[in-house]
């Protein structure tokens, strides 16, 4: 019923064996230690666990919180203590930029002493970390070093590493500064997968990829806008992801895309650099980057130099020339077309407003994004409880950003488990709008209510 993409759809899962075998020695000392350490930790939970349950046995009538322990796999978190304990002096060079850390050090003879303790086999791939290892294979082969694991911590385990900045622990930055503070230095190592987030999937509506496909094809670019009302979805965001993995027409998939805005990776001017040695390359300018352009047109990003660039991109666009895809509001274009009126000429496309059939599946679309940040599932019904606890306006506003957040709901929707086991859709669907009447318009039948169960099941990407 819905056409979606998103680069791992149809693309096999990647386990632990496979990132061993594109490692090199270093890489695979650092697996196994990391699977060393996973089986520690899973033991140390299991006997929590056991501990736990013995305190809290019948009869017991005090207050009781659910203890949610780590998963029982190998993840970033594992490779972060490993790291630690084989790899000191990567993470002062990478991570700290060479800043002297006693901590660091007591840490690193902690684990590595307990890479000693034999605590059996180690566990399977984290699947959250998996997806984003999956990304990784999807842009380029896997050739594995310990940077490369270090580049590819993701959050979780960047933000073990961040606690041992010298700053953070003398109260001097805040939470958020601290890991940006890492990623900046990784950044500058030229470690920039750090920064790179699982997208969320992209929600076809009124041909818009196919009319960026023509649009660049045939002139000098285009520029879609979101209306008031229009999804929240980013074109670019997709458009990328599609030409990474080759899924565009031939004609475009030989052109550089040069990225305006690229957060803790480039210099200023980095993308004026690349343009240059190309005479086939296509700049992407976010809404970001469009509101620095208005707000601050003479600030030293962009300079009059850059201003003129952007002018020149629509006088001669020719088969091979250098195009736009431009993705912005409609107030934002009007204030940039006032200052390059050449930029009138290009192709306008609008993302259209979402219908109430279409809010679910928009959402269901950000599941990748979502369950790499908050490292849990989110399928339909764990949106469909979101969503219950959230003011009716309020459902409406998509999550954006390359790490998106959830406002924490306490309500709880009780999914109808046992039609749906029986595959009595028409009376899970009578259950769930008798428990939620909110849904009836964007639900409207048992043939919607499948789809969106197939659609939570197709956006479950590998490793499922």
């Amino acid at each position: 019923m819905w056409q979606v993409y998103h680069p791992l759809l149809r693309r096999a899962a990647v386990d632990g064996a496979a990132l061993i075998a594109g490692s090199d020695d270093e890489a695979r000392a650092l697996w196994a230690a990391a699977g060393r350490l996973a089986a520690w930790r899973v033991a140390r939970q299991r006997a929590a666990q056991e501990a736990i349950s013995e305190t809290l046995d019948a009869p017991w009538g005090g207050d009781s919180q659910e203890w949610r322990p780590p998963p029982e796999a190998l993840t970033p978190s594992d490779m972060a203590r490993a790291l630690v304990a084989l790899r000191p002096a990567l993470i002062q060079a990478r991570v700290l930029h060479d800043e002297h850390d006693e901590h660091l050090l007591l840490a690193n003879a902690t684990w590595a002493a307990r890479l000693a303790e034999d605590r059996g086999p180690p566990p399977p791939l984290d699947r959250y970390w998996a997806r984003r290892w999956a990304m990784a294979a999807q842009r380029a082969p896997l050739s594995l070093t310990p940077s490369a694991l270090l580049e590819n911590l993701s959050t979780p385990g960047l933000e073990a590493l961040a606690a041992f900045h010298q700053q953070w622990r003398e109260g001097l930055l805040l939470w958020s500064e601290t890991l940006n503070k890492v990623l900046h230095n990784l950044a500058e190592a030229e470690l920039h997968a750090a920064t790179e987030a699982v997208p969320p999937a992209w929600l076809e509506r009124g041909g818009l990829m196919a009319a960026v496909d023509e649009g660049l094809r045939a002139g000098a670019g285009l520029v879609a806008l979101r209306a008031p009302g229009g999804a929240r979805q980013s074109l670019i965001a997709a458009w990328s992801s599609r030409h990474g993995a080759g899924d565009v027409p031939e004609p475009l998939r030989a052109a550089a895309l040069v990225s305006s805005y690229i957060p803790y990776c480039q210099p200023p001017g980095a993308w004026r650099a690349r343009s240059a040695s190309s005479d086939d390359w296509i700049l992407t300018l976010t809404d970001l980057a469009v509101g620095s352009l208005v707000d601050h047109p003479s600030a030293p990003y962009w300079g009059p130099s850059s201003l003129a660039r952007l002018s020149t991109l629509c006088e001669d666009p020719g088969d091979r020339g250098p195009r736009l895809l431009i993705e912005t509001t409609p107030a934002r274009w009007s204030a940039l077309v006032a200052q390059l009126p050449a930029l009138a000429e290009l192709a306008v496309i609008e993302h259209p407003p979402l219908s109430d059939v279409e809010l679910l599946p928009a959402w269901l679309c950000q599941r990748p994004a979502l369950e790499d940040h908050a490292r849990a599932p989110f399928g339909l019904f764990e949106l469909l409880s979101h969503l219950h606890g959230l003011a009716p306006a309020a459902r409406w506003q998509l999550p954006t950003g390359p790490n998106p957040r959830l406002a924490p709901s306490h309500a709880r929707l009780v999914p109808p488990r046992r039609a749906l086991e029986k595959g009595d859709h028409p009376r899970a669907l009578q259950q769930l709008h008798k428990r939620a009447p909110w849904t009836a318009p964007l639900i409207p039948d048992a043939a919607h209510l499948r789809a969106l169960l197939d659609l939570s099941e197709r956006l479950d990407l590998p490793p499922g």
